[in-house]
């Protein structure tokens, strides 16, 4: 069937529908000619452009100087940003429970699959934490890809954000850490936690946060910085359907230091005191690696990046 002129107006700009109630209809005959025949739609959708260079329309993935989307085929490319678009700003629709996005970005990823167009995902989570009861680490056993692992949360997948009580009901040390408010410079008390549930496999790229091993409390502060320092870039190679390898180790526990035994004997409510002797046993740091494929050699992006936990030596605000 004929692409319509109002999505062929869109493809011209190198562009994708938005997510509006009015533009889903036309990401619906984008999806259906992608069912149809992806070969023909993919070649008309170059012969839009003029011809000209594919991906520079459909958007390069460059880190470092690096371009990843090099070894991408045009069909891989033309999916790959089509996924990276429908995916966009994930929690707002996730949040709202945007189905018709889902549905949509599970067709995408049938397609991907059938052609071919990108491995699925092959992950490993470390079982928990014998202290603390939640996430210890995760590896790539093959690549990470917007194509869920089945064996983690079936082939459907799609993550979430932190279950604050399905984790509290399995490990019970979070219920007491999400106590210990924020207090930042200058000894202001925030209005948030000073932990959250920190993703390891993230949200954006298929993980779930009601599983106890795919989170592990972390610092908010920490948890934003691994955002800008890892899981910017791992979103934009995932979702634009670049192979990466990624893997998380974590250093040993803070332990029972001098400072946080003087702010244990300090503590007047067995609250305060259950997060300090909780936060014993909370991982020091987080080694973070990130390669990815640019279809003919490997690239590291990070290499055992170390991301810092932030765990006080003082009486928690609660």
């Amino acid at each position: 069937m004929p692409l319509s002129d109002a999505l062929k107006a869109i493809l011209r700009r190198g562009s994708f529908p938005l997510k509006s109630s009015s533009e889903l209809r036309l990401w619906e005959e984008l999806v259906r000619e992608m069912e149809t025949d992806l070969a023909k739609l993919v070649a008309e959708c170059h012969a839009l452009l003029g011809g000209a260079d594919y991906q520079d329309h459909w958007g390069r993935i460059i880190i470092d100087g690096q371009d990843f989307s090099v070894g991408l085929s045009e069909g891989a490319a033309f999916v790959g940003a089509a996924h990276g678009a429908i995916m966009s700003d994930f929690d707002i629709y996730n949040r709202k429970g945007g189905s018709p996005v889902q549905a949509l970005a599970k067709r995408i990823r049938k397609v991907a699959a059938a052609h071919h167009l990108v491995e699925v995902s092959k992950v490993t989570l470390n079982p928990p934490s014998t202290a603390h009861g939640m996430g210890t680490g995760l590896v790539t056993t093959g690549v990470l890809s917007y194509l869920p692992d089945p064996s983690l949360y079936g082939a459907d997948a799609f993550g979430s954000q932190p279950d604050q009580q399905a984790i509290a009901g399995l490990a019970p040390m979070w219920g007491a850490l999400k106590k210990r408010r924020h207090v930042g410079a200058g000894g202001k008390i925030g209005k948030k936690t000073h932990y959250v549930l920190a993703h390891l496999l993230n949200h954006q790229v298929n993980g779930s946060g009601a599983d106890v091993k795919n989170v592990v409390p972390f610092a908010a502060d920490a948890n934003t910085q691994m955002a800008r320092e890892v899981e910017r870039f791992l979103k934009d190679l995932v979702q634009n359907g670049i192979p990466v390898r990624y893997t998380i180790q974590m250093t040993g526990a803070v332990g029972m230091t001098p400072g946080r035994a003087t702010a244990l004997a300090a503590c007047t409510t067995a609250d305060q005191r259950a997060v300090i002797e909780a936060e014993q046993h909370l991982p020091s740091a987080l080694l973070i690696t990130l390669e990815a494929f640019d279809g003919s050699a490997w690239h590291t992006i990070c290499n055992a990046h170390r991301i810092d936990n932030i765990v006080p030596e003082t009486v928690p605000v609660i």
